[in-house]
């Protein structure tokens, strides 16, 4: 029996200033945080972050409780050393680029956790091409193409992953990615994106920072990050268009889609979480479309998503 799941994303309001950029390109990233040395091609990075969270929840409410739910609502107040991120950059004129991010984090679990979130280089080509390598969200994050340009290259503004966001495209993976920029008029802009990555894996996550309230989730395990060329890569498109209409008003459209196979231990995990499954297919293809637009220094960004596993 075939299994599927609609997700629909959280919108979301932000207030920025009213930017224009009317192309678009994988643009430098830029952290200061707490601390930056820069030079003409390189930068060092760091970022502190601490947190008092004020919670109530149920521990029991988990894909992996044998026990049920019982809803006691307890104070799990707790105040603790986020992460604390270290970030190199090496600019080579505007040919070669490098980013990274070194996170020491704790996670949900409190467990003190040191990873290689980001890294990847980026080689900018003629005709607006360029080619991308290494471990970087997916395509279909608004990363790549929310307005909301003068909040940075992290286009994320709150803490917490919205639903979709902790769904689909809150881990990285690692691969190529391939893209470019056509612009059709002067304001008007196509793009487009193309991806070969390793492809993530079927887990739970909580949509908050704490152990309630879990939810299927892309992961990226450890051994993902190795160059596997045996196992079903995951391969990813997407084209986009983006209109500057004026100073005060543009709008962008992105439709995406990626196909892969579940292996072994997705379906499995799938048959061990959800009541009454029992497909052993190992379909997994979604595809969506991201819709954004900025109006008057305000900015709207909505996403739908359709996944089918199994």
């Amino acid at each position: 029996m075939r299994k599927f799941g609609i997700y629909f994303f959280l919108s979301f309001l932000t207030l920025k200033s009213a930017v224009a950029v009317p192309i678009y390109f994988p643009e430098t990233e830029s952290k200061s945080g707490m601390l930056q040395l820069k030079s003409n091609w390189f930068s060092f990075g760091a970022e502190f972050e601490g947190e008092l969270l004020v919670p109530q929840g149920d521990n029991d409410l988990s894909f992996d409780s044998s026990e049920g739910v019982s809803h006691d609502n307890r104070d799990m107040t707790k105040f603790r050393v986020d992460k604390l991120t270290l970030i190199p950059q090496i600019f080579i004129k505007d040919i070669l680029s490098f980013y990274g991010e070194i996170q020491a984090y704790t996670d949900r679990n409190t467990a003190d956790t040191t990873v290689l979130r980001e890294a990847h280089l980026t080689l900018q080509l003629p005709w607006n091409l360029f080619l991308k390598f290494g471990i970087e969200d997916r395509l279909l994050s608004p990363e790549f193409s929310a307005l909301n340009e003068a909040e940075g290259a992290n286009k994320r503004l709150t803490e917490v992953y919205p639903i979709n966001g902790t769904a689909f495209w809150e881990d990285e993976d690692l691969g190529f990615i391939f893209g470019g920029d056509h612009p059709i008029q002067s304001n008007l802009l196509l793009f487009w994106k193309a991806s070969v990555t390793n492809g993530l894996s079927v887990d739970d996550e909580e949509i908050t920072r704490n152990q309630i309230y879990p939810i299927l989730h892309d992961d990226r395990h450890v051994q993902s990050l190795n160059v596997d060329l045996t196992a079903q890569k995951e391969l990813g498109l997407g084209l986009g268009i983006r209109h500057h209409v004026s100073e005060n008003f543009q709008w962008s459209f992105f439709g995406f889609g990626f196909a892969n196979k579940l292996q072994v231990r997705d379906i499995t995990f799938l048959q061990a979480v959800i009541t009454g499954y029992t497909s052993a297919s190992d379909t997994n293809n979604m595809g969506g479309a991201n819709v954004d637009i900025g109006l008057f220094g305000f900015n709207l960004f909505k996403q739908f998503k359709l996944s089918l596993k199994g």
